[in-house]
């Protein structure tokens, strides 16, 4: 697989409604030169939605490709991983190729955090910047919420297209009963809102890449959506 140049690369985004936004207030209200968002179906699977510049779409694709990095350990460790100076010993020590690719970008930090609803992964958000420097407690706090917005958005964008999806598409689990019955279920179970149940069972839909439907019959069969 070749990595191409960064203009190659990051015109291969698909760029969609809130998730652009939600990238361009990233870079607004945080001090970093650029934000990107991937959705992932496992470790091996990885679509960038959308990317604020070539350098930080590059660096996503590098990731995909050596097979290490802040954003593969995020989704996989469902939690933030930071790193505010990827010259620090210990950075090249853990993603040897990752860092030395990174530096020749000109990317001195990095910030990924894991895109989940409920206990469900379905992608990362992911922030550099061409100077080292770590996040003020403040900022890492507004970096949180932008990342939750960033998952509601992502679902937000996808269910639209899901509704105009084109003759041919598969647009099983609109309108069966099977999902409002999983929904109720998924809600009495956690004690969440109809709203975060409905959005729990589209997430693991979307990170499995499967129809909703099926989801919604296995929870009905008396599958579980989180690890106990």
């Amino acid at each position: 697989m070749q990595l191409g140049t960064p203009d190659e690369v990051w015109a291969g985004g698909m760029p969609i409604g809130r998730t652009v936004e939600l990238c361009r207030r990233c870079v607004t209200l945080l001090p970093v030169d650029g934000a990107a968002v991937t959705v992932r179906g496992s470790l091996v699977t990885k679509e960038l939605l959308h990317a604020t510049d070539p350098v930080v779409a590059r660096l996503d694709d590098i990731q995909f490709v050596v097979g290490e990095g802040p954003c593969r350990d995020a989704y996989r460790l469902r939690i933030p991983v930071l790193q505010p100076d990827l010259t620090a010993p210990d950075v090249a020590r853990r993603w040897p190729l990752f860092t030395r690719e990174a530096l020749g970008l000109g990317v001195a930090a990095v910030f990924a955090f894991p895109l989940q609803i409920g206990a469900v992964p379905f992608g990362v958000l992911e922030l550099y910047r061409a100077t080292p420097g770590v996040l003020a407690p403040e900022e890492l706090a507004t970096a949180l919420l932008l990342a939750d917005a960033a998952a509601h958005s992502v679902m937000d964008d996808f269910t639209r297209s899901e509704l105009f999806a084109g003759p041919g598409e598969d647009e099983r689990g609109i309108g069966e009963i099977e999902v409002p019955r999983a929904t109720g279920m998924v809600a009495a179970r956690h004690g969440i809102s109809v709203h975060a149940a409905l959005a729990e069972l589209r997430a693991a839909a979307f990170a499995q890449d499967r129809p909703l439907i099926d989801i919604a019959r296995e929870v009905l069969a008396g599958a579980s959506l989180r690890e106990d």
